[in-house]
Parts: structure tokens; sequence; C-alpha cells
């Protein structure tokens, strides 16, 4: 789910992100995971849909490894901010689009 709201600014100052809130992908398609965070196809689908974006941010936990590798190599850089979530310390990611 990408949202434009107000709450990316815990991730970012950048008022023309989207903030990444969650992606789920059912174990068994891990593999589409990657597809999905395709930086061509991101970048697509918010010029095409919020073309003022040209970042996505987003929070993983600390503790989530395999998610933060995924991220990384689809092109996402871990930033130095981090959030404090109600699951406890979160990584902000950011994609330049």
């Amino acid at each position: 789910m990408l949202d434009f709201g107000q709450d990316k600014f815990c991730y970012t100052d950048n008022p023309n992100a989207l903030l990444l809130r969650s992606m789920s992908v059912n174990p068994i398609y891990q593999g589409y995971a990657k597809q999905a965070l395709d930086k061509a196809l991101l970048t697509a689908f918010c010029k095409a849909y919020v073309p003022k974006c040209d970042e996505i941010v987003l929070g993983v936990n600390h503790a989530n490894v395999t998610a933060q590798k995924v991220y990384e190599k689809v092109g996402f850089k871990k930033c130095q901010r981090t959030y404090l979530g109600q699951a406890g310390v979160q990584f902000v990611y950011s994609l330049a689009l």
C-alpha cells in the first residue's frame, strides 16, 4: 500500500515522497516481491498516478533482516534516520525515482 499522506514525514522531509506503508507476500510467492518492487515499474506507476512523486520511503523492523535484504536488492538505500514504531525500531529505506 502506497500512502501520500502526512505519515510519510516520520520517514522523510520530502513533500513529494510516497510511503510504502505495507507489503506482504505469502512465503510460497517470495520471488514476486522483487518483481513488485522493480524500480522501473514503481517509477511508471508513480508517474502515471502521482506525478510529483520522486521518492518512495519505508520503514522495516530492525529484526526483519530478510525484508531488509529484499529492499536493498531492488535498490532501496538504508538511511541514517530511524523511526520508533509499534513493533520497535524501524530502519528507514529510500528509493529515489
